[in-house]
Formats: structure tokens, sequence, C-alpha cells
């Protein structure tokens, strides 16, 4: 019988040992989502301005992707309270994930376009099992939002490590974002006051 009892437990030993990996990557996963921002996002344009700062910021309606990389990304617009007011874009992306850090650092649109890449900030630990974080900024001229008005407008990022992503802007979002830009040139928008 302690024959049995010890093949049990070596048995059980190694079945934990086997499952370790499994649960460290359904851990990671987790911790992906934890990190994320929450599922529910507005589907508004939020304006922002205070007494301190030459522009107005909007963001837009965010949008999710998951392709290895957990990804949140927006349309940002900035028009300048000068007059004749000045408007410039940016999709702002936010990546969480495991593994090793990526460094996402080129940027091309669906029209192998290159395209400005702002690298903003990035989370990291020593750890590999721990979740990174990285947020970039990448450049979209007025003209170019408004010709793909209709059609959306994709944008790739690629990171040091190979990985990359695609950034889909929808039409819906475009027109949002347009509307509201619109609406602040012209006065019909008031701003969420910043204090």
């Amino acid at each position: 019988m302690p024959n049995s009892a010890a093949s049990a437990a070596a048995a059980s030993t190694e079945r934990r040992r086997q499952l370790a990996p499994i649960a460290r990557a359904a851990l990671a996963a987790l911790l992906v989502a934890a990190c994320a921002p929450a599922e529910r996002e507005s589907s508004t344009v939020d304006i922002r301005s205070d007494q301190f700062s030459k522009v107005i910021t909007l963001a837009g309606p965010a949008a999710r992707s998951y392709s290895g990389v957990s990804v949140r990304y927006l349309l940002r617009s900035f028009v300048t309270k000068d007059a004749p007011p000045r408007v410039s874009h940016q999709i702002f992306a936010e990546f969480f994930y495991t593994g090793p850090v990526k460094h996402y650092e080129l940027a091309s649109d669906d029209g192998a376009q290159p395209l400005d890449l702002l690298r903003i900030e990035a989370h990291t630990c020593l750890q590999q099992d721990c979740t990174k974080s990285e947020a970039i900024a990448v450049d979209v001229a007025d003209e170019t939002l408004r010709r793909r008005a209709q059609t959306g407008y994709s944008v790739k990022v690629t990171a040091r490590s190979g990985d990359a992503s695609v950034l889909t802007i929808t039409p819906l979002m475009i027109a949002k974002q347009l509307d509201a830009v619109a609406g602040v040139i012209g006065g019909t928008t008031s701003t969420n006051e910043a204090r």
C-alpha cells in the first residue's frame, strides 16, 4: 500500500508540473484583460480644454482589437483656439501584452504610406509573464481623414519585435470626429472644462 500512495503523490506532482504553464498562461491572459480599460466605452466624442491650453482636444469613441496583443485605440483631434483655427489628428493606441517588450515604432497606412509615430509611454517589468503596456500616437493629416470619411482608414503599427497590429478607423468613427470638430470650430459644441 505505501507504494501506491507514493506513486499517487508522484503522479499528482507530475500533473501539477504539467499544468503550471497552462495556469500561468491563463493568469497572464486574465492580467492583460484586467489592465485593459473596461469594455464599455463612450460612443461620443469627449471635448476638453482649459484656460491654460492653446488647443481644444477631442477624443473620439474607442475601438478594440486583439491579435495576440490587446489594443485600445481612438481618434484624437486638436483644434487651436486662435483664428483661423488649425486642426490636426492622431490615432492614439494603447497596447497590452505579456512576454518580451515589443517597442512599437513604425506606422503605415493602407496605401503603404509611412506615417509619423510618436512613442508616448511604456510600462514594463523584468518578468516575462507580467503585463506590459505601450502608448503611441500616429499623425493623420486632416485631408486624409476627410477623404477617407466614406471608406474608413486602416493603419498598421509595427514593433521592433516584428509584431504588428492593424488599427481600423471606421467611417462612423471618422464621421463622429469630424462632426465634433466642425461643432467646435462653428461654436455649436461646448467643451468639458478641465479643472
